[in-house]
């Protein structure tokens, strides 16, 4: 059976043993490239430009479907979802994938013609899933982190003084405290990093993969 979960603020909901709801099929939309061609004069081919600015290419937001079905009450079960939901920002799981979407959802207007008991549930998702990663180790250590998404900046909080390089860059002093540097960003693939000093270090930070 289809099911997903739905996350706003810190609460999960499962539609199935929670919203009260069927999910009958889902589609989600693909992450379209944001192309850019300039036409040059006296010349046939245009000058791709998309990725002239900033760092790779960049994408729209996605659209997911998720036609529902209430299991009973239909218009008490439709009017719960569109108070918890409609409008607001969430994280939506989908089943066997360790990636979560996000963005804001629109909830349909309940009945159909071919079910009084249907509703779409819709959220306009940001192009990039998302997994929450948090990394912890003990320094002094050299430590390989793979980043399976695109290039990020972690937030690094250490327990003590430390010093910390990533892959082979310059070594940055740290007291106790929680960081945000950019000399501190994971590449996409393996990131190596090397500690001096006796601390407890943690990275947290989000993969973002299409």
């Amino acid at each position: 059976m289809l099911n997903f979960t739905i996350i706003v603020g810190q609460t999960e909901y499962d539609v199935i043993e929670d919203l009260n709801c069927y999910v009958k099929k889902y589609s989600i939309g693909g992450a379209e490239p944001i192309l850019n061609y300039v036409e040059v004069p006296y010349r046939s081919i245009p000058l791709d430009m998309t990725e002239a600015v900033g760092d790779g290419v960049f994408y729209k937001n996605r659209t997911l479907t998720f036609p529902m079905r209430a299991k009973d009450n239909p218009v008490i079960t439709h009017k719960n979802i569109e108070n918890l939901f409609s409008g607001r920002v969430c994280k939506i799981k989908v089943q066997d994938d360790p990636y979560y979407y996000s963005g804001r959802v629109k909830v349909g207007a309940l009945g159909t013609e071919n079910s009084a008991w249907d509703f779409d549930f819709t959220m306009i998702a940001d192009p990039y899933t998302y997994k929450d990663m948090n990394v912890a180790f003990s320094s002094p250590d050299t430590t390989t982190i793979t980043n399976n998404g695109i290039p990020v900046i972690p937030t690094v909080t250490t327990s003590g003084a430390i010093t910390m390089a990533v892959n082979e860059g310059s070594a940055v002093s740290l007291t106790a405290g929680t960081y945000k540097d950019a000399r501190f960003r994971l590449v996409s693939g393996e990131n190596t990093i090397v500690t001096t000093g006796d601390s407890n270090v943690t990275l947290i930070y989000r993969e973002m993969v299409l």
